[in-house]
């Protein structure tokens, strides 16, 4: 089976490198892995012996981190008719590739891998071996063996999911409504339930790479809101509430989990506010 990997890059140059050696040393190579590059254009370490493609999103959008549109980006760009998204900060596991093409080969669905999230920066040349002694899986995610179907949308994260072109292209793609972060993949998801097009979890391995990031993510307060209401207005739903509720134990919205009005920002968090949310050293929020 052929296929395409799609992968949005700014400012991770390091963790796109894991990325592409995991690839590389993978049971099952894409047979192209596009790059669409929202920043700098990254410098590539070395010669992975991938058919890598580098496109460049120009313009003043890419300050707001378009990421459906990057994503949808990619796979009109793509060759092959399969179409694996993983996001830059994680390094696909051995078989991940492999175990996903399994996935698509029997059924036409949307499949999601399994995260785990590394507990410090990995080096270089890294061993799968490695990655799974110092990971831990999500304590709010299913264990999952196989393949699973699940109906349960909220499950749906777009750090590591397999589709095939022609489905992406049914669903729409990514609505690019969302600017910023969050919303646009539970949005996908919120499209598959509705149209009932089959949700499976899987146990293609995905190790997240650490990173520092911000408990609630006061940094991206005004896209969390915008968002937000862009989903409620499609889906009469709160996606992110618990960002919302923690934006509003803070003071910073006027939210709470029934209102059906769109949410404002009372008062925005200045620099050093921001700083005080910050978490530097574990695996995940």
């Amino acid at each position: 089976m052929k296929s395409t990997l799609i992968t949005i890059h700014y400012d991770r140059e390091i963790q796109l490198n894991n990325l592409l050696r995991g690839l590389s040393l993978g049971t099952n190579v894409p047979d192209e892995v596009i790059v669409i590059n929202m920043g700098q254009k990254p410098n590539i370490y070395k010669d992975y012996n991938l058919n890598l493609k580098i496109e460049q999103i120009e313009g003043d959008d890419r300050a707001r981190l378009p990421i459906g549109q990057s994503r949808n980006l990619g796979a009109k760009l793509a060759s092959f008719e399969t179409l694996h998204f993983l996001d830059v900060d994680c390094i696909p596991d051995k078989f991940y590739i492999e175990k996903m093409n399994d996935g698509l080969l029997n059924q036409n669905g949307l499949f999601m891998g399994t995260p785990k999230y590394l507990f410090d920066e990995v080096s270089e040349d890294f061993t799968f071996n490695e990655l799974e002694k110092q990971s831990t899986e999500h304590h709010k995610r299913p264990s999952v063996k196989g393949i699973e179907r699940s109906n349960d949308a909220g499950l749906f994260w777009s750090l590591c999911f397999s589709i095939s072109r022609s489905s992406f292209k049914k669903l729409g793609g990514f609505d690019e409504g969302y600017y910023g972060y969050g919303g646009e993949d539970t949005d996908l998801s919120f499209t598959c339930k509705k149209l009932n097009f089959p949700f499976f979890l899987t146990e293609a391995v995905a190790y997240h790479q650490q990173h520092g990031f911000y408990k609630p993510p006061v940094d991206k307060l005004q896209a969390i809101v915008d968002n937000c209401n862009y989903f409620y207005s499609k889906w009469n739903h709160w996606p992110m509430d618990k960002h919302l509720k923690a934006f509003a134990e803070y003071g910073y919205v006027d939210w709470e989990e029934n209102q059906k009005k769109p949410i404002k920002v009372i008062n925005k968090p200045d620099q050093f506010s921001i700083e005080q949310f910050y978490i530097k050293d574990i695996p995940y929020a």
